[in-house]
């Protein structure tokens, strides 16, 4: 039922033949098939009660196929938000508040903590082969968004006690965040939870006492992934010179590595801030103490307010009302608002003027903010008593789970109204339990507890486009702006591209995620499977990859070419050690892996060649064919494959420039890894070929 196979697929008169057909097949004492048969009448019956199982099971629901799914362990991913480091276009110092809104290509982003930005950033890059050294290289334009180049960080190839250093005109307080972009990343495997480490990284300050070693984070594993560098600063950094500029160094020095492809830098940014792809509609804050309630957010210049506060002796929230001119009566539940200079919101409770005010305690005081939108659509609705009651979202969809929560609303014992906020998620059966279908904007009510006949309403909520705010590296973000609020004049670009956004899943993608999981092989048993693995070793560029069984040893034996700058790469002992590793946990237990390095064997090839007059550039174009065709490596020949005899020769023979192919002769000086069928070449299982030595005689055909 997982797979939607459909079982009742055939009639009970197909049931009813197909068994009396099977009859003789296992016993020849039944010879009468007529219906007065007893035996005849228990198959009808048999057959009967298999159509109506059958067709049963075709009916099972989405929700019984979704347990079944979380049973195997697959759950539908819900929407998540995605994030995105940016950098101020002309480093500008500024200042931006918590939830302030920018929009890049129609998608919302907002900041989730106030930024205070200065004016500081990285003055030059240098790499230095050898730190005992003095030889450098300025690789500055690094810093350069639209320059469309990139630079090796420890040369090529990689050299330990190579460095490159980052001279800084400022430093910000404790932490510095270091957004790094590099080439190539797409050919690598993702790391997933593998610790693989390619490279032994220490990272340094200079301060007063010297190169001193500073303690880093980093998402890049090396440069060899485009990601986030964390950097603790010490408390007494000392400007110094360093190769043609002063300020603030740091630098990355490899001690040790096993790179497989030496690391590229691309691009490298500072001074950044981090904002989440998503668009708040509804915010609730909570505070501790009822005479020290100031608020200042984005929600908040929207000018809408619910306040509640948890008083003395009782457990649940009271609403309370602002006080203004236009209030009639001096005693009840009410607050005082000012707006301070620095824009933020000031709420005040008097008891003595009003006769209550919030107790002072965790969260006994929340106040709610909606948006110009939401505000005429914060009432969620009512719970109506009974399970699984799904209540629709006015208006929202593609909810956010992880920023939801509900306000309920329900009487005391005295009829006075009474509140409390409850998150999705919760388990508690004597409370209201739900959860949020984020897809569809939907309310699912899975155990409504004592809140029998309670009013909802939204607290928090926040809708988001998932996996589309993945965006691509360099758009343009813009301030929104707000009614009697302009935003800072400026401008942001995404030095990096967005990441972790999601986008939820429906039923049937999560059926189809599971299908397609169940046919990947996770256990290595044929040379395919064996194959498919190794291609897929964690953080690794992996080229291709050739399996041959020898059942002679039981062994299995993988030639495996990976990608790297090198003509002709090969596999270190660290790469075939971390790969073994990795496929000696999925092999078959009696089986034995044995992974081998490449083998590249030289093609010679000879020929006499008749070209037309009128081509100038004919043999240009004869060594452009020959290199293309005599090239196992780099392209995607397969380990073992053959150099075709027939193929050079009906090639160089169709070429536009050449009249006549008069001599052709292909050999190799390594008979070892080579076998020869008629006028081909035969490359043993680990080996690939390669352009050996040309001996080519063009003569000029006469008109």
């Amino acid at each position: 039922m997982l797979g939607n196979i459909n079982l009742a697929d055939k009639s009970y008169e197909e049931l009813i033949r197909e068994a009396v057909e099977k009859i003789p097949l296992y016993t020849n004492e039944w010879t009468n098939f007529n219906m007065s048969d007893p035996g005849i009448t228990i198959l009808q019956n048999l057959s009967a009660f298999t159509m109506l199982q059958q067709s049963r099971i075709n009916e099972v629901t989405e929700e019984i196929r979704l347990r079944l799914l979380e049973m195997l362990g697959y759950q539908k991913s819900e929407f998540k938000a995605a994030s995105v480091l940016l950098v101020e276009e002309k480093n500008r110092a500024l200042k931006l508040t918590a939830g302030e809104k920018l929009s890049a290509g129609g998608l919302c982003f907002e900041t989730e903590e106030p930024v205070d930005l200065t004016s500081w950033g990285i003055k030059a890059v240098y790499t230095l082969p050898d730190i005992r050294e003095s030889v450098y290289k300025d690789i500055t334009y690094l810093l350069e968004r639209s320059v469309k180049t990139s630079a090796y960080a420890f040369g090529k190839p990689v050299k330990n006690n190579s460095a490159i250093y980052f001279v800084f005109d400022k430093f910000p307080q404790e932490e510095l965040l270091m957004s790094v972009q590099v080439k190539d990343e797409g050919k690598r495997n993702p790391f997933g939870e593998e610790n693989i480490i390619f490279a032994d990284i220490i990272w340094q300050c200079f301060t007063e006492n010297g190169w001193t070693n500073v303690e880093a984070s980093d998402e890049t594993r090396g440069f060899l992934l485009s990601g986030v560098i964390k950097i603790k600063l010490p408390e007494n950094p000392l400007e110094t010179s360093v190769f043609t500029q002063s300020g603030y160094v740091l630098r990355c020095v490899l001690k040790n590595n096993c790179y497989d492809i030496p690391p590229r830098i691309s691009c490298v940014s500072v001074n950044l801030i981090e904002v989440i792809q998503k668009d708040t509609k509804a915010k609730s804050f909570c505070f501790d103490d009822p005479k020290n309630v100031v608020l200042k957010h984005r929600m908040a210049d929207y000018g809408y307010f619910t306040v509640y506060g948890r008083e003395a002796g009782d457990k649940y929230y009271r609403a309370y009302k602002p006080y203004t001119a236009y209030t009639k009566e001096e005693q009840g539940r009410f607050y005082l608002l000012s707006v301070l200079s620095d824009g933020s919101y000031r709420f005040d409770f008097d008891p003595e003027r009003f006769g209550n005010a919030p107790e002072q305690g965790a969260d006994s005081i929340r106040i709610i903010c909606y948006n110009d939108e939401t505000i005429h659509h914060y009432k969620a609705g009512r719970v109506e008593g009974y399970e699984n009651q799904i209540i629709d979202l006015e208006q929202l969809e593609r909810v956010l789970p992880d920023e939801f929560c509900l306000l309920a609303e329900d009487t005391d014992d005295g009829g006075e109204k009474r509140y409390f906020f409850i998150e999705p998620g919760n388990i508690n059966p004597d409370e209201l339990c739900y959860t949020v279908i984020s897809g569809k904007g939907q309310l699912k009510i899975t155990e409504p507890g004592l809140a029998d006949d309670c009013r909802l309403f939204l607290s928090d909520c926040a809708v988001t486009a998932g996996a589309s705010g993945n965006i691509i590296a360099g758009n343009k973000f813009i301030p929104v702006p707000q009614e009697n609020n302009p935003p800072p004049p400026c401008v942001f670009i995404n030095p990096s591209a967005g990441e972790n956004g999601i986008t939820a899943e429906t039923g049937e993608e999560l059926r189809l995620r599971f299908l397609k999981d169940i046919k990947n092989a996770s256990a290595a048993v044929t040379p395919a499977d064996y194959e498919k693995l190794a291609m897929e070793t964690p953080g690794y560029c992996i080229h291709k990859v050739k399996a041959v069984y020898c059942r002679e040893k039981n062994v299995m034996r993988l030639a495996v070419k990976p990608y790297t700058g090198e003509e002709r790469p090969t596999l270190s002992g660290v790469h075939i050690k971390h790969i073994g590793n990795w496929l000696d946990s999925r092999r078959m237990i009696t089986s034995k892996i044995e992974l081998c390095r490449p083998v590249y064997v030289p093609i010679d090839l000879q020929a006499k060649i008749y070209v037309k007059s009128y081509f100038e550039n004919a043999r240009n174009d004869i060594e452009k064919f020959i290199s293309q065709a005599l090239d196992g490596v780099t392209t995607d020949v397969p380990f073992g494959a053959a150099v075709s005899y027939n193929h050079l020769f009906r090639g160089l023979e169709d070429l536009p420039c050449v009249d006549s192919l008069y001599e052709l002769k292909i050999s190799t000086r390594d008979r070892q890894n080579t076998y020869t069928e008629g006028a081909d070449i035969i490359m043993n299982d680990d080996a690939l070929y390669y352009e050996g030595r040309i001996n080519l005689e063009i003569i000029i055909h006469p008109l």
